[in-house]
């Protein structure tokens, strides 16, 4: 599991569909479905029904999200930081 997969997992949640969610991560559907695919295998856990062309979060799939969306902020936090130049080591 990586920063990306979680990328791709808010996608989902946020657009209900994972062609649109592929779209707005810039990949292929099918690259995207089997990210998550290895996600839920890797958790033990479904995240998302998939049901004919609708596309629904379970209940622990809610819970991984909205875990997922504080480790991309953290993360993003960390590359600001970083990014910042540190007055101290001049």
């Amino acid at each position: 599991m990586n920063t990306k997969t979680l990328q791709y997992l808010v996608a989902v949640a946020d657009e209900k569909h994972f062609g649109r969610a592929a779209d707005a991560c810039f990949v292929t559907q099918s690259t995207l479905s089997i990210q998550i695919k290895k996600m839920e295998e890797y958790l033990g856990v479904a995240l998302i029904n998939r049901s004919g062309k609708n596309v629904a979060l379970t209940p622990k799939g809610l819970e991984v999200v909205s875990i997922a969306r504080g480790v991309l902020s953290l993360v993003s936090l960390l590359k600001d930081v970083a990014k910042t130049e540190c007055l101290s080591n001049n």
